[in-house]
């Protein structure tokens, strides 16, 4: 009973090995093909293709060249490799099968050619886009891959308020007449303007707001209101006080008087006809 089992053993075990020493190999451009227990090779299908020896019953897909991305075939896929691809004028290689127009290049009506000075693209696949204007000053040149960084603005956020008012200021000093005869009324129309008036972005306080150059133009046109009618009120004193004028009995210098003799007998010369 134990010869019979040990028996049984090593056949099983002379079987195996020569089970192991039976695996078929195939060649490049073939994969194994089995029948029951009965193996053998056969080629690789077409749009496949196996680059090496193996004990594989299936073949590796050929790869397909993407040509949206600019990728266009240079060789034809075989049994024994894979297709090759090649990029176009510009882009350059992102995998196997497809390509990219990078960074500092511009892609348009599927070309990709580099960025032109003053322009850039600092993403793949995208358009040139322009450099901004800086206004306040460059503060970093721009590149074909990054646009210009400007320097911080610092311009006062009241410069709006100030061209406003100088052009209302300019407007009232044109118009003379109209300031004296309602000066009230232009000056609580130039507070209220100074007042409401905010740069475009800011949020206008609730509080008054001191603006030295508004005190300037305020004073300027009180100055000038007080200075038209005295002007006004000079005119009129001369216009209806003259200057009275000297009469001869007034004179400093007068001609003698002969002295008469007695008033008794210049009255008789003078009469001689009453008794």
């Amino acid at each position: 009973m134990v010869l019979l089992k040990l028996l049984i053993f090593t056949l099983t075990f002379y079987e195996l090995i020569f089970n192991l020493d039976a695996v078929t190999i195939c060649s490049k451009g073939q994969k194994v093909k089995r029948v029951g227990s009965v193996e053998s090779c056969e080629s690789c299908p077409d749009d496949n293709y196996q680059d090496e020896e193996n004990t594989s019953q299936n073949c590796k897909a050929c790869i397909k060249c993407d040509e949206t991305t600019g990728s266009v075939l240079k060789k034809k896929c075989t049994q024994e490799t894979n297709t090759e691809c090649l990029c176009l004028s510009g882009f350059v290689r992102s995998d196997d099968s497809s390509c990219k127009c990078n960074k500092g290049f511009g892609l348009k009506r599927g070309e990709c050619s580099e960025c032109e000075e003053g322009f850039f693209s600092s993403s793949i696949d995208s358009q040139c886009q322009k450099w901004k204007e800086c206004k306040s000053g460059v503060k970093f040149a721009g590149k074909k891959n990054s646009d210009v960084i400007c320097n911080v603005d610092t311009t006062p956020t009241t410069s709006n308020e100030r061209v406003s008012l100088l052009t209302r200021l300019t407007s009232h000093h044109s118009h003379g007449g109209d300031k004296a005869q309602n000066p009230a009324t232009n000056i609580k129309t130039t507070t209220s303007s100074i007042s409401t008036t905010a740069a475009p972005g800011h949020t206008r306080d609730k509080g008054p707001q001191f603006h030295p150059f508004a005190g300037a133009g305020m004073v300027l046109i009180i100055i000038g209101i007080i200075g038209l009618l005295v002007l006004t009120a000079v005119t009129c004193k001369l216009r209806f006080n003259p200057k009275p004028a000297v009469t001869k009995s007034d004179s400093l210098c007068r001609s003698p008087v002969e002295e008469s003799g007695d008033d008794s007998q210049s009255s008789l010369k003078l009469n001689p006809e009453e008794p």
